[in-house]
């Protein structure tokens, strides 16, 4: 595995130069029961399906890493989502997010139609990945045989009965097993992602690893590695995309458009089995209502949220109605139905956390205003404009906040660079004082020795002096003395 990525962003890039950009992805999401216990240690004792609170479970974990990965460069961004192995298909059908069955506008969509649902499921099992790769198939098949990412994301191995011999196959393996062998006829790969406590280990992977169109990543144990976050983003996207585009032609058969479709007619999503039927309105774009649904029930609840209100018929959490009716008689509503037509609760749901970054934009201090929060706000606010959401003014507002805080960041970083410049100016100072205040103390000492050298020196000087005269005066006796013997 390549270790010279420094963020998910490089990785994308890198994915984006393969063929990975031009395949189409399919996800499929385990509501087995065992999700209500397989977080005891991974999740702190919670279900793996619990939305809302502190953190984003598992599922929503694993969901917004591919987003961060994939969708930025995917040309097809459609995404097919279904569920499986809760009380409506067990282990024999598959579920849309959609009632209309079609696929979610992007990943964005799908992880409000998965939080949309997941509170309200009734999770069961057995688990089996048969039906939701057969589902995976037909839909290639329908596509006319285009390449197709089958991600299944799963908290438990399959289901093995007690009495079953530790050799042998149980019936939803043998299924699963067969599945996977069918799927390599088709443009079809297969990436499995264990989330939870157990999530689906090599051990029961061994049967479906040997099919060079499967394969298994360990979210989980990623996720605990003692690295940095940034580096487990890198190591998951890595294991799970970065061989796919190498492969993804492998098996395809060289069947005509018509036969494709026949092979795709073998099997169809049932629809949510939380919802009941709605049909297509426009949202009044010149007035300050929010067209409601024919048939849709009212909403009086928003996974993660408590309590709802309606304004200008449009349903947003109690706890954001000051904000949202400010922004809503200034600027009219955020959500529009250009993009996603069929779901109110599906537009309340995005528009709620578009208001947790909005209401957190209003009262942030300025010292907490980080790179990385301003790209996440960024982000936010980028797929809002992509569901073509009325965000015009808080792109606006929000352009005008990050080059603030970036004009302050430039100023900071100068002035911290100054002042550790003003630091090492000190140090240097300080040092220099030292050595001044023990030059003085040597100069001192220097000093009293050329007071003791010259006091010498005049000490010396007169004593010669003495000397001096006193030989001149023996000189002067004794010249005299000798002529006066002499004559």
């Amino acid at each position: 595995m390549a270790n010279n990525y420094k963020s998910l962003e490089q990785v994308a890039e890198a994915l984006a130069k393969g063929d990975l950009v031009n395949s189409n992805l399919i996800v499929g999401i385990d509501f087995s029961i065992s999700n209500t216990w397989t977080g005891e240690n991974s999740f702190n004792g919670k279900s793996l399906h619990q939305i809302g609170g502190d953190a984003n479970n598992p599922y929503e974990q694993v969901l917004l890493l591919i987003r961060r990965t994939l969708d930025p460069y995917m040309k097809n961004k459609l995404v097919h989502c279904f569920g499986f192995g809760d009380a409506s298909t067990n282990d024999q059908d598959v579920f849309s997010f959609r009632e209309d069955m079609l696929p979610c506008n992007g990943l964005l969509e799908g992880l409000a139609q998965y939080r949309d649902i997941a509170p309200k499921l009734k999770l069961a099992g057995p688990t089996s990945y048969a039906a939701i790769i057969e589902m995976a198939m037909a839909i290639v098949g329908r596509s006319g045989g285009k390449h197709h990412v089958l991600l299944i994301i799963s908290d438990s191995e399959l289901t093995r009965d007690s009495g079953i011999a530790s050799d042998k196959l149980s019936w939803y393996e043998k299924e699963t097993v067969s599945a996977i062998a069918k799927a390599r006829e088709y443009p079809l790969s297969v990436i499995l992602v264990g989330v939870g406590d157990r999530s689906p280990s090599t051990t029961f992977s061994c049967p479906l690893c040997a099919f060079d169109n499967f394969k298994f990543v360990n979210f989980t144990e990623i996720m605990s590695e003692d690295v940095h976050f940034s580096r487990k983003e890198i190591e998951f996207a890595l294991a799970a995309f970065m061989e796919i585009s190498k492969t993804r032609n492998t098996h395809k058969r060289k069947l005509s458009l018509s036969s494709w479709q026949k092979v795709g007619l073998g099997r169809f999503p049932l629809p949510p089995p939380v919802h009941g039927s709605t049909s297509p309105a426009m949202h009044n774009e010149s007035g300050r209502c929010f067209d409601s649904l024919e048939h849709e029930s009212p909403i009086n609840m928003i996974s993660g949220y408590q309590g709802v209100i309606q304004i200008g018929n449009f349903p947003v959490p109690s706890s954001y109605e000051a904000l949202y009716k400010k922004i809503w008689e200034k600027q009219g509503h955020i959500a529009t139905r250009n993009v996603i037509k069929t779901s109110t609760r599906t537009l309340a749901t995005l528009v709620a956390e578009l208001l947790k970054s909005v209401a957190a934009m209003e009262t942030v201090k300025r010292d907490k205003l980080s790179a990385s929060l301003l790209d996440k706000w960024d982000r936010q606010i980028e797929d809002a404009e992509a569901l073509q959401f009325n965000v015009q003014w808080l792109r606006w507002h929000f352009e005008k906040v990050k080059r603030g805080w970036e004009a302050d960041s430039r100023l900071m970083k100068s002035q911290l660079t100054r002042e550790k410049e003003k630091a090492v100016a000190l140090e240097k100072r300080s040092a220099a004082r030292v050595k001044r205040d023990a030059l003085k103390a040597q100069l001192l000492e220097v000093e009293k020795e050329v007071e003791q050298a010259t006091s010498e020196i005049k000490q010396h000087d007169r004593a010669i002096s003495t000397c001096v005269m006193s030989r001149e005066q023996c000189a002067s006796f004794l010249q005299k003395s000798f002529l006066e013997d002499a004559l």
